[in-house]
């Protein structure tokens, strides 16, 4: 494994069920492993990652698939992936079961369970923990509707976090997010109306920002973005001098 992970954006956008191709939702590879590793796989994604995976030579099933939580905008891409494996299954050439890690409370995980002859599943818990080369994979339950868990890839003097969705940041994501070299947010809402804030699901952007900060994070990338607030609102709502980088579609980052 590369010690320098990156991290291709493949989806980066909050629900938007008639834009989703052209502003698809949440779904990251990471980079730098020797099999791909993919955070979320929402609306409007799988067929931009099979093509990414393509020009990296890499195949879909050897993947590590991590759903955070159960939303459509996190998980729907399994569907259109159980009917690529389905197929690949009829015709005796699944040369392996994807791995997928994921909260067992959720109606994704019912349809995969369903799917068992070409999903290797693995359920996500508090104290879930796998290892990749010399990384380490471990999770912390999020404030948000439903059950969602953050996902930490510690290596040797470098931690990296991808918090998803968060209504903010509980007391146990600060502690989980301490020291983190790098660590990708739900933007949450950029504004002050209230009325544009669901409770329950995605808090202020500055007020995230600020709680993480406190726990000493040293860089922080921005994402889950909504069509319809202006790249410079979110901007806007960073605190000054901080290292945030509200990240772009189809870019890829070091973390």
């Amino acid at each position: 494994m590369d010690s320098k992970l990156k991290i291709k954006v493949i989806g980066n956008y909050a629900p938007n069920m008639k834009f989703y191709k052209n502003f698809p939702c949440s779904c990251y590879l990471i980079k730098g492993f020797h099999v791909p590793v993919i955070l979320d796989l929402g609306m409007g994604t799988f067929k931009k990652l099979l093509s990414e995976l393509r020009k990296e030579n890499q195949d879909i099933m050897d993947a590590y698939i991590i759903i955070s939580h159960n939303h459509i905008d996190h998980s729907s891409g399994l569907i259109p992936l159980s009917f690529y494996l389905l197929r690949y299954k009829i015709k005796g050439k699944l040369k392996q079961k994807v791995k997928v890690y994921l909260p067992q409370r959720s109606m994704i995980f019912s349809y995969v369970n369903i799917l068992k002859l070409v999903f290797d599943i693995h359920v996500i818990k508090e104290d879930t923990f796998f290892e990749i080369g010399n990384c380490q994979f471990s999770f912390c339950l999020t404030e948000h509707k439903g059950e969602s868990y953050a996902t930490k890839l510690s290596m040797k003097d470098h931690i990296f976090i991808y918090t998803s969705d968060m209504a903010y940041a509980s007391r146990d994501v600060r502690k989980f997010c301490e020291k983190a070299n790098c660590v990708l947010i739900d933007s949450g809402n950029p504004c002050n109306n209230k009325v544009r804030c669901l409770a329950g699901y995605h808090g202020r952007t500055r007020e995230i920002i600020e709680d993480l900060l406190d726990s000493q994070v040293k860089r922080i990338l921005a994402s889950h973005l909504k069509k319809k607030i202006a790249d410079r609102e979110y901007i806007k709502a960073f605190p000054k001098n901080a290292n945030i980088e509200l990240i772009k579609l189809k870019n890829e980052y070091p973390i």
